[in-house]
């Protein structure tokens, strides 16, 4: 009993009154063109108006799409295809870029290490 007489004296009445001054309240912050939610989130964020309003015109502006994993490996394709046609070797760039070395010293490379020795077996005949 004690309990619900403190209730009542910290809060302002019974549950029916604020009730009914909650909707009273309500109505007459219509009737002012205010918008109790609107002002509470601009308490929350410690924004004023115009921050609020380019925060929500944000909000709803379309973002690039995000890409997908199958719209990259679709661009490397054809990257790759346009790197051939255009006669270059990525992977040839990469290598003379991994080594420190020029095109020529690449190819010279290349054709020292194309000789094969040949291979001894020791396999009974």
């Amino acid at each position: 009993m004690f309990i619900n007489m403190a209730d009542e004296i910290i809060r302002g009445g019974t549950p029916e009154e604020r009730l009914k001054n909650k909707k009273q309240n309500m109505k007459a912050l219509q009737v002012l063109g205010v918008d109790p939610s609107r002002n509470k989130l601009k308490n929350q964020l410690g924004v004023d108006d115009k921050e609020l309003d380019a925060a929500i015109v944000s909000s709803y502006e379309p973002s690039p799409p995000e890409s997908s994993v199958e719209d990259m490996l679709k661009t490397k394709k054809q990257n790759m295809k346009a790197l051939q046609v255009l006669g270059v070797d990525p992977s040839r760039s990469k290598l003379m870029g991994t080594l420190g070395v020029d095109e020529e010293e690449l190819i010279e490379a290349i054709h020292s290490s194309s000789i094969i020795e040949p291979c001894t077996s020791n396999s009974p005949d």
